[in-house]
């Protein structure tokens, strides 16, 4: 897949993704202060990387952003539950992926997130 400038996405990235990750401490937010924004800038890029992308390294990078934190997230998120639900139709992909996927969406639906519940109900 093709990213700006016609550099194939993960060259792209590749050269600011050291620098995106180190950021992602900082991005995690004091008692609920920025980071729905972090989570939500992460889906919104996430969805023009190719699905094996998202499904490993963005992933990952929102799992480190909300930090356990889901009560934080919840329903002030704009993209990121639907960007779950995204990945949810793709297929969920590999098996480390899944994962991730189902704790990010168990630990919104916990916290009473109402999209990650319908995911939740959608998997059963």
């Amino acid at each position: 897949m093709r990213g700006f400038g016609g550099l194939p996405f993960e060259d792209l990235l590749g050269r600011r993704g050291d620098l995106f990750v180190a950021q992602l401490p900082i991005s995690r937010p004091p008692e609920g202060a920025a980071g729905e924004r972090a989570a939500d800038a992460i889906a919104s890029l996430a969805k023009c990387g190719p699905m094996p992308w998202q499904f490993t390294t963005a992933l990952d990078w929102v799992e480190q952003v909300v930090d356990g934190q889901y009560d934080i997230f919840v329903n002030r998120s704009w993209f990121l539950t639907d960007w779950l639900g995204l990945l949810r139709e793709a297929g969920l992909g590999v098996p480390e992926g899944t994962t991730r996927w189902r704790r990010l969406v168990d630990g919104l639906a916990a916290a009473g997130d109402r999209q990650a519940a319908e995911l939740q109900r959608l998997e059963e």
